[in-house]
């Protein structure tokens, strides 16, 4: 099965990303230009999220554009590598685990 990934055209919560225009007309512009930066064969797919938030009784707005993309081989392999990493940690732990069990309960057999 072939992973995806997202790739995000706009979020208000990151620094460098301006408010979008408040008029509906350059509202409605900037919104094409958001979906025309998007490739073409994944525009249908694309979403718009918008959430409302409070933390520390502070109101905000979580506004973003993305659409998912297949991964790239250089995506792929960083993940495969990431996955082989935590595999094997994950191997470890539990062997360390058992080695402990095994020395506090010598004499128990499963």
């Amino acid at each position: 099965m072939k992973k995806t990934a997202t790739e995000t055209v706009y979020d208000i919560g990151l620094i460098k990303s301006p408010s979008p225009p408040q008029n509906l007309s350059e509202h409605i512009r900037w919104l094409t230009e958001k979906l025309e930066s998007i490739p073409e064969q994944f525009r249908d797919a694309a979403k718009v999220e918008i959430e409302a938030t409070s933390s520390y009784d502070c109101p905000s707005l979580e506004y973003s554009i993305s659409y998912e993309r297949p991964e790239t081989l250089a995506e792929k392999q960083n993940r495969i590598a990431k996955e082989t990493v935590i595999s094997e940690a994950t191997r470890l732990r539990e062997i360390e685990t058992l080695n402990r069990l095994k020395a506090k309960y010598p004499n128990q057999n499963p």
